[in-house]
Formats: C-alpha cells, structure tokens, sequence
C-alpha cells in the first residue's frame, strides 16, 4: 500500500467528517487530446487516452500516458489542510490545530519517529518564535514563555499544501479510480460529492436562499466556483480522475 497526499477545502472537509462526502474529482492536467475517444488502465496507475482511429496507425505520438497522482484501489489518501500550531515546547511534538477548532492526538503524532521530523519541527518553531516575538503578546513574567492556555493559538494559519505528513489528521483508503469526463457525472455521484440541495455550507451558492432541484446542478455551479477561473470550467468538460474513498479516520480530538 502507498500513501498519496490530497488538498481539500475546509467546506469540503466538513463534508468528508460529516459522512457527506466520499468522492472527488480532480482534473487530469495535462488535459489528453480534445479528439480522444478511448481511456484505458492495464494496471497501475498508468493510463492511456488515445483517439481510436489515429491509434491505428500505430504512431506513439497519438497515444497520451498519464500517471494518476492519487495511486490506485488499496492506498490510503492523506489529507491536507489550512493548519497552524496550536502549542510548542523544546523537545515535544507540536500540536496542530485545525479550522473547525480540533487538534491533532498527541498519541497519533507520537507514533512518527523523532528522527523523521526533528529537522522540520526546529525551523518551524524558530519562525512561530520569532511571529511571536514580533506580536503583541507579552511573555509570562515567570517562565519567559508566551502562553494562551485554553485559547486559539495567535499563530498565522498556513495554507494545506504547507502540511506535513506528520500534521495530517484525516486518512481515507482509495477504494476505486476512473477516468471520465465531468459532466458524466451522475445523479447518485454529485450526492456524493457533497453536495446538498438545501444546505449552502459546502456548495456555498452565491444567492442567499438559491436552491437548485438536481445535485447534479448543484454539483455544476460548485465546479465552476472552483476550476472556472482556472480554465477547466464545467462546460470546457475537462477529463478528470474520479476517486472514491472508503474507510475514512480522523485522529483529531476537541480542543
């Protein structure tokens, strides 16, 4: 089994803690050739987008290989998201603190080997040390210490590609993977996606009280919010790759 790491959005991570979500799409980038018409997977996670005809005269150049970055059925995804540093001392691991206000177990982090992050944690607590000398937070008289016992950290928060293996709290096992256009999605698979006919949390509608009849159609207006601007509009119809997740754990507790 291989672990790949995945971004989420922290509406999408909602979705996902909440049982809403158990399939994503991401786009296939480079996009194959617009006259593709055949997708195949031998094994792997190689696969192959090639128009039928032109594959028939047996030129390499007619066949597009891409290597799907979420690894194939059996692994594991681990998840990154916007995170900051909740606590720090010399020595211990550092407590990671998420938006919806929970940190990661300390008998999760305890697990990782020093060895495998002590480089990592001794740049990251130099930088949160100097933001804090930098701030206006006083340090206790007694220790020296700046303290927030029972509150949110007054560190900056860092976007999730920033997020070490270490600090991933949410895990998912890959269960299938395909390859299809957008706009093929189905009824049944914008549900989920995550998307509500009613609840804007995820979907986040730009109408205040806007409802749409199909998830499909919720589905679309959500994709256009994300990719539109990036080229890879619902109407583009861009191939994407469809992962469905299983066996989803979160290792955080409350603050």
């Amino acid at each position: 089994m291989n672990e790949k790491p995945i971004l989420f959005k922290e509406e999408m991570i909602r979705a996902i803690l909440a049982g809403n979500k158990t399939q994503t799409r991401r786009i296939v980038n480079p996009q194959p050739e617009s006259d593709v018409d055949v997708v195949e997977n031998t094994g792997g996670n190689l696969w192959y987008f090639y128009n039928k005809e032109k594959a028939k005269l047996n030129y390499p150049q007619y066949i597009n290989m891409r290597k799907c970055p979420y690894g194939i059925p059996g692994d594991e995804l681990w998840i990154r998201e916007t995170w900051k540093i909740q606590s720090f001392m010399e020595g211990e691991p550092i407590e990671f603190l998420y938006k919806d206000g929970k940190v990661m177990d300390e008998h999760e982090l305890e697990r990782w080997q020093w060895s495998k992050y002590e480089e990592w944690h001794e740049r990251v607590t130099m930088k949160a040390t100097n933001e804090l000398v930098e701030s206006d937070l006083e340090p206790d008289d007694d220790s020296g210490n700046f303290l927030w016992t029972g509150k949110e950290s007054p560190l900056k928060w860092h976007p999730s590609i920033f997020l070490p293996r270490w600090g991933s709290r949410i895990q998912s096992g890959v269960d299938n993977i395909r390859v299809e256009r957008v706009q093929d999605i189905s009824e049944e698979d914008a549900k989920a996606e995550g998307v509500s006919l009613d609840d804007y949390q995820y979907t986040s509608f730009p109408v205040e009280g806007e409802r749409v009849e199909t998830y499909k159609e919720g589905f679309e207006i959500l994709w256009d919010k994300i990719n539109k601007k990036r080229g890879f509009g619902w109407d583009e119809n861009p191939w994407v790759w469809t992962v469905d997740m299983n066996n989803i754990k979160d290792s955080s507790n409350e603050r």
